[in-house]
């Protein structure tokens, strides 16, 4: 197993052991001391270098990637590019490494729609389907990397010998979640660095059947794996909608408010639609009654396994789309 320390990445302990497992451990000697975007620069330069082939599915023009792939080329490497149905924002950079001699490769065919895939059953449960527009939504989602307060060795360690739930997909944070009774904020979003949880005031059949996939975070807009709660207990602990606007409200907001704060829009997204709350701080669960709450998962099988470490009723997403479909 080979550890890649990569600037930005791994470890930052300059004298860290080597972990048994690591039969190979790469440091980088470019040293990188500015802001987050020039880290996270230098590190996909490095890691392009490392690389004996460079495989571009979606690319935009004029961005990092379209360079680094740009550059590839240039030092003799393969550079494998796939073929858009259609040039737009987040494929317009696959149309030019193409004319700048990259090698073309076709995509599988596309997955059919979430909604076409329903399952013809409808599971029991003792939340009526037409209430979930009576919950705010926390949808979770993969977390790459440890996960909080956890050691990157105890990380890969985990990988390497194939324990469930290493990966850190959005079922095992919404797992976590639930095992600690807690949803824990993060403020990597917001500005002004706020640890807020948030929470969305969309119907999970209203997200998955229209999902948005977001090119600058390289991820989609939703992974059906939530926890749900109703809006009076929501409010109660705290829970406030987001206001969107312009830079001069965002310094007309009293201090205390700012944590609600997000530009209405940018240029590649209207973040008005996310319909956005937000509670300062952690959010407990514990002390939440059963029938405030809901847990949504994607298929039948999983309720099973969520239910080890949850009190919540659970709901499947394919049943809600199921019972959309026979309104």
């Amino acid at each position: 197993m080979v550890w890649v320390d990569v600037p930005g990445g791994g470890t930052r302990k300059k004298d860290e052991a080597t972990p048994e497992w690591c039969d190979l451990r790469i440091k980088s000697a470019t040293k990188v001391k500015s802001g987050k975007k020039e880290i996270m620069t230098a590190r996909d330069r490095w890691v392009v270098e490392l690389a004996d082939k460079v495989i571009a599915v979606s690319v935009r023009a004029d961005g990092n990637m379209e360079k680094l792939a740009e550059w590839a080329l240039d030092a003799g490497k393969e550079v494998l590019v796939a073929e858009p149905p259609r040039r737009n924002k987040s494929t317009h950079g696959n149309f030019n490494l193409l004319a700048a001699g990259a090698k073309p490769v076709q995509l599988p065919v596309t997955p059919r729609p979430l909604e076409q895939q329903i399952l013809p059953f409808w599971r029991k449960s003792c939340v009526d389907p037409a209430g979930l527009t009576n919950y705010l939504w926390h949808f979770t989602r993969e977390c790459a990397g440890p996960w909080p307060g956890q050691e990157w060795d105890e990380y890969f360690n985990n990988l390497v010998v194939g324990k469930p739930e290493a990966a850190h997909e959005a079922i095992d944070s919404l797992e976590r979640i639930l095992s600690e009774g807690v949803i824990r904020a993060h403020g990597g979003m917001v500005r002004g660095g706020y640890k807020v949880v948030c929470w969305s005031d969309r119907s999970p059949a209203e997200i998955a059947l229209k999902p948005i996939y977001r090119s600058a975070l390289g991820r989609w807009n939703f992974k059906p794996y939530a926890v749900g709660i109703r809006y009076e207990v929501a409010k109660r602990l705290g829970t406030r909608p987001v206001q969107y606007g312009d830079e001069d409200e965002y310094r007309n907001m009293p201090e205390e408010e700012r944590f609600l704060f997000q530009p209405a829009s940018t240029k590649t997204a209207d973040w008005r639609r996310e319909e956005e709350w937000r509670t300062l701080g952690d959010f407990p669960l514990d002390n939440i009654d059963p029938t405030d709450a809901a847990v949504l998962v994607r298929t039948s099988t999983e309720p099973a396994r969520i239910e080890r470490a949850s009190r919540f009723p659970t709901i499947v997403i394919e049943e809600i789309l199921a019972w959309e479909n026979r309104k």
